[in-house]
């Protein structure tokens, strides 16, 4: 009996995880654009912070397609304005180098901001949510990213869109790793539910 049990929580953990990430995934195909005809005209673009490069020096294909998105979305709309978002660490600050980068791809800087001290994902949402609550807000990132994103905006109650940036899909460990991160996106939900009743 103990065996049983000590096998089927791990298995029902597992199929948990793989029916929220469904679930996430089906949510956020109906916020995604499929062209940038498609976002408010007014949206904020906020252009979610990665690891800029690998430690050969050359940049991550992450960054480069969410940078590249960020600047066609503003070269689609002059008017927009960006915000970077992004940690600090060894010396590195994700969100700086997000705007810089987009500078070189002539957005110009005045029309760019930057939030570095976004650890993790729902920090930027609460961040964007607090400064920006009543403006369509465009998520640039990967679309393994994008479902959780949108899930955690929601809850923020913003009016949320995805613009998905090139990328490879992450390996079986990266798969992991977002596996755990939407794990615990549901847990912050559910205790900020908590905390506010």
């Amino acid at each position: 009996m103990i065996g049983i049990v000590v096998i089927g929580l791990p298995l029902s953990a597992i199929l948990a995880s793989l029916v929220f990430s469904e679930w996430l995934r089906r949510h956020a195909d109906s916020r995604t654009l499929r062209s940038l005809d498609e976002a408010p005209r007014d949206a904020l673009i906020v252009v979610l912070g990665c690891k800029p490069r690998q430690a050969s020096g050359r940049l991550t294909h992450y960054f480069i397609g969410r940078v590249a998105s960020g600047a066609a979305a503003y070269h689609h709309e002059s008017s927009r304005q960006l915000l970077c978002t992004g940690r600090v660490y060894n010396d590195l600050n994700e969100a700086t180098e997000l705007a810089e980068a987009l500078e070189i791809a002539s957005v110009p800087r005045a029309q760019i901001f930057v939030d570095s001290n976004s650890i993790r994902t729902i920090d930027s949402i609460e961040h964007v949510a607090k400064r920006y609550p009543d403006l369509p807000i465009l998520f640039v990132t990967q679309s393994f990213h994008l479902p959780r994103t949108l899930f955690l905006a929601r809850q923020k109650k913003l009016d949320a869109w995805g613009l998905l940036a090139r990328g490879p899909n992450p390996g079986h460990w990266g798969q992991f790793r977002e596996r755990i991160a939407q794990a615990r996106a549901l847990f912050d939900v559910a205790r900020s539910k908590a905390a506010n009743r």
